[in-house]
């Protein structure tokens, strides 16, 4: 019987015995920190120069319109990317200690990193098939149809009407809210564009939209009422 392997998680064991291996001290890495703890290995080499010279261009070429701001690890947290310049360092190597990464690798520079967020979007896997923000303008555009609204409804961006029914499931409200404002952003600058947003529903419409997300979805009023992706 033919076994499934986690290639992402493989990945990153990968990745964290790098760094904790036995290295030449004049090598460096490029990596990507999440809450000052290690998530993706970018760039390896043994030129100081090129080590710097990719530092910029990854710090400088950074453009993300909708950074990621929350994950759902253990619950809906925070997060903090930042992009780190490592450099290894042996056993009699000196080194302040606010410069140590782990015990083989001080940190030569650092700053903040964004990372693009991605979507669920009702109808598709929400795990293989989820959209960035353009790609969800993209599909909200390619659908021809009257006047649609806009609403944030807990964790739910609904964009609908009587003919025509989407719906992004975000992490936690603030996200959701945050998506509403960049739809908002984008869409009035389209020319022909038929979206009213309507802000986050008040109490009274929320009730009338849990009945729409309902009718549209055939989930249950649990489902439906949570606030976050994480139950």
């Amino acid at each position: 019987m033919f076994k499934l392997i986690d290639w992402e998680n493989k990945k990153l064991e990968r990745d964290n015995k790098m760094l904790n291996k036995k290295i030449p001290v004049n090598d460096y890495m490029l990596i990507i920190a999440l809450n000052g703890e290690q998530k993706k290995i970018l760039f390896k080499t043994t030129d100081r120069a090129e080590a710097f010279s990719m530092f910029r261009w990854e710090r400088d070429e950074n453009l993300v319109v909708f950074p990621k701001k929350f994950v759902n690890t253990g619950g809906i947290i925070p997060v903090k990317y930042e992009l780190y310049l490592l450099k290894s360092f042996g056993s009699e190597a000196i080194v302040p200690e606010d410069k140590i990464f782990n015990e083989n690798w001080k940190l030569l520079d650092k700053c903040n990193f964004d990372i693009e967020e991605s979507f669920n979007l009702f109808g598709h896997d929400k795990k293989s098939e989820r959209k960035t923000i353009f790609e969800l303008v993209g599909i909200l555009l390619e659908k021809k149809s009257a006047i649609r609204e806009v609403i944030v409804v807990n964790n739910k961006v609904l964009i609908y009407n009587d003919e025509t029914f989407d719906m992004v499931i975000c992490k936690c409200k603030k996200d959701a809210q945050r998506l509403h404002n960049m739809l908002y952003n984008l869409l009035q600058k389209i020319k022909g564009a038929k979206f009213i947003f309507l802000g986050v529903a008040n109490s009274e419409t929320t009730t009338f939209l849990y009945d729409v997300i309902e009718s549209e979805t055939g989930w249950n009023r649990t489902r439906i009422r949570r606030t976050s992706t994480r139950p």
